[in-house]
């Protein structure tokens, strides 16, 4: 008769939206968990790097020291004008501080590594470096925050080193002469100078990916085992023996919005096990009329409360719309709670959002060791 309960998908469609649902979280499963294995590679990579021998080779690579310049200028310097705007909501202040104008200044300056080698470094304006951003000057709504490397800073650069010699080097830019190596931008990414420790910038998506795999880990699991458990159960453990119809019955439930009526088809097992399940208002008139007298179920023999009307594994409506909500939920989170997790010198053009006045916050730096972003900093004297 192709009967399916009511509320519930036929067969195929099940088969269908149950692998569309289940599949969606274990994509967010796996994706996050393919970032944590990523940036867990980095930092175990970044921490051999940082305590290795200091010897290297030519090729991509990376290399750590001191910085020189042959001026005593800083050699890379960031300067981003931003305009910040506040409001107010439920008595609670928040404010964002939106890019208006960027002003990158990049020299070729010199790594000097622990065993007094040199290392000639060649960035261009596409350098991405890793470092606090702090407020050089705030007036009203509008700021300019800078970051930049100073003579004697300690830093970790990625980049492709070459040997090359006077000729055509670009060292002879320096009074230093020849520099035997030179690090330049790859094809496709630029120079990438960290100050500080070179796991920084990968410590903080490590920490995000390990918790975010963990929630997706749980909250498949539950949707699994708990919300279609039942359904896979039926779908390998699952008889079909013809039970006959022993009586009907309605009931209804009611919620603010709406009043729904259902109805109920009660039938007995040849073994005398009992079974019910709602059925649409046509099957259900069928039964009441004798129309129809026995109906197939199909059920598990280790576990007779799990059953259904039919001869086929069928899925709740409703619970394939809620694990579909919160899949989405989920996705929407996960994308939104990285974007605020982006530091600055990920962003094309840096949005900083802050809950409080603009006044209380506006000397805050942007730190990327710290999992939180910002410490508090007050306008230097002077």
């Amino acid at each position: 008769m192709g009967l399916v309960p009511s509320g519930s998908f036929d067969a195929e469609t099940s088969a269908v939206w149950v692998a569309i649902a289940g599949g969606w979280l274990a994509l967010l499963f796996a994706f996050t968990l393919a970032r944590f294995l990523v940036y867990r590679r980095r930092c175990v990579h970044a921490e051999e790097v940082e305590r290795g021998p200091t010897g290297f080779c030519e090729g991509a690579t990376v290399v750590g020291g001191c910085v020189e310049t042959d001026d005593g200028e800083p050699a890379i310097r960031f300067e981003i004008d931003q305009r910040g705007t506040e409001r107010e909501h439920k008595r609670t202040w928040s404010h964002v501080w939106r890019e208006t104008a960027r002003r990158v200044q990049v020299r070729p300056f010199y790594v000097r590594l622990d065993d007094d080698q040199r290392v000639l470094v060649l960035p261009d304006d596409k350098v991405k470096l890793v470092d606090d951003l702090e407020t050089g000057h705030w007036k009203n709504n509008e700021r300019t925050r800078v970051s930049e490397v100073c003579v004697g800073e300690r830093v970790w650069v990625r980049g492709v080193l070459s040997r090359e010699g006077r000729e055509g080097s670009g060292a002879t830019a320096y009074r230093g002469g020849e520099a035997p190596f030179v690090m330049r931008r790859s094809r496709f990414e630029p120079v990438d100078v960290s100050s500080g420790s070179l796991t920084t910038r990968y410590t903080r998506w490590r920490r995000f990916y390990r918790v975010s795999a963990i929630i997706f880990a749980v909250l498949f699991t539950f949707v699994q085992l708990f919300v279609f458990g039942s359904y896979y159960v039926q779908c390998l453990f699952g008889r079909v023996e013809i039970a006959m119809i022993t009586g009907t019955s309605t009931s209804v439930t009611t919620s603010k919005r709406s009043t729904t009526r259902h109805y109920v088809v009660e039938a007995k097992l040849a073994d005398g096990t009992k079974l019910k399940d709602d059925v649409t208002s046509s099957v259900y008139e069928s039964a009441r009329r004798k129309k129809i007298v026995e109906v197939p179920f199909r059920y598990v023999p280790f576990a007779r409360f799990i059953h259904s009307i039919g001869v086929s594994a069928v899925a709740s409506i409703g619970w394939i719309v809620i694990v579909i909500i919160i899949a989405f939920v989920a996705t929407i989170s996960l994308a939104i709670t990285r974007a605020s997790s982006v530091p600055w010198y990920e962003q094309r053009r840096v949005v900083e959002r802050r809950s409080g006045r603009i006044h209380d916050h506006a000397w805050d730096k942007q730190v990327p060791s710290n999992p939180d972003l910002y410490v508090s900093a007050k306008k230097p004297e002077g």
